[in-house]
């Protein structure tokens, strides 16, 4: 359901228009043992912080469930990932060298998985969350832990990239930017425009595989991958997920994408030990809610 009908300027609205529009068998309470809710934004208790809608969200507003559970899309994600053959059903889109001091490292653990997993998605923003193994108990669940890294500054490297800063700073009227508002639909927008002057949609930014535009965003794209990726090194598996990668996978196979992950200096041959898989299952995050409402019975842990 849209979030920007008409009447609808918080979540009790949303909720009442839900509860009205819906099935009937959807919205009473005693069909259920757990409603979960994810949603874009900071999640903390039954509150979140929504980056791209003009109000929040607090649970006590509407009606209680037996229980209600609110967590980050991301975090959704990461859960429906906990499952491995969520994993190895997406597209690969490079299998990581082997690397002798990661292997070493596996092998010192006794384990080749013992490393984390990551996900990282641009859209309307750029979602982040991590899945890290248990050390201690070989087979067990991953722990989930989720992550506003979207909500850092983005580094702009070189005089051209400044000098399209500087462009953006002057559009959006703010002192800095954050990863997501660069490496998202809207800063795919404006990338574009600072490069031809043509202000024209994400989709169409990003629509020829061959375009100044397409080589600079999978650049950017791949930057807060690789950064992401060293502030919870060790890590197995980068996966891709969101709007923009599934619907412009040339931005995956760009070798602007590839040079720059794996552009880590020293670290440079660990980066290049990460796989990487792209999502393209769009319900990933509607089970993953669903998988974290069930093991909230089960006293699953999350971080």
């Amino acid at each position: 359901m849209p979030t920007t009908l008409d009447g609808v300027t918080s979540f009790t609205d949303f909720w009442r228009h839900f509860t009205a529009c819906a099935p009937e068998e959807m919205v009473r309470e005693e069909d259920f043992d757990a409603i979960s809710v994810a949603v874009a934004g900071a999640v903390q208790g039954q509150s979140a912080v929504l980056h791209n809608i003009p109000w929040n969200i607090h649970v006590e507003e509407i009606r209680k469930f037996r229980a209600f559970h609110l967590l980050n899309d991301f975090l959704a994600q990461a859960w429906a990932c906990r499952d491995s053959s969520q994993v190895e059903a997406m597209s690969t889109v490079r299998r990581g060298q082997v690397n002798r001091a990661v292997v070493s490292a596996d092998d010192a653990t006794g384990s080749s998985t013992k490393r984390a997993i990551v996900i990282v998605g641009a859209g309307t923003g750029l979602g982040h969350c991590t899945l890290f193994p248990d050390p201690h108990r070989s087979g067990a669940p991953w722990f989930v832990a989720g992550s506003e890294s979207g909500h850092g500054s983005f580094s702009f490297h070189g005089r051209v990239e400044r000098e399209i800063e500087e462009l953006l700073l002057e559009w959006t009227g703010r002192t800095w930017l954050s990863n997501d508002a660069v490496v998202s639909g809207s800063g795919a927008a404006m990338l574009h425009r600072a490069l031809t002057g043509r202000q024209v949609t994400a989709a169409e930014a990003l629509s020829r595989a061959d375009s100044p535009t397409v080589a600079l965003f999978a650049r950017f794209y791949a930057r807060a991958c690789r950064n992401y990726c060293l502030a919870v090194l060790p890590v197995q598996t980068l996966i891709i997920s969101g709007g923009i990668a599934a619907r412009n996978p040339h931005l995956l196979d760009s070798a602007e994408f590839h040079s720059e992950f794996n552009d880590a200096a020293d670290y440079t041959p660990i980066m290049q030990s990460i796989n990487i898989r792209l999502n393209l299952d769009d319900s990933l995050g509607i089970r993953g809610a669903a998988a974290y409402a069930l093991s909230r019975r089960a006293g699953a842990k999350t971080w």
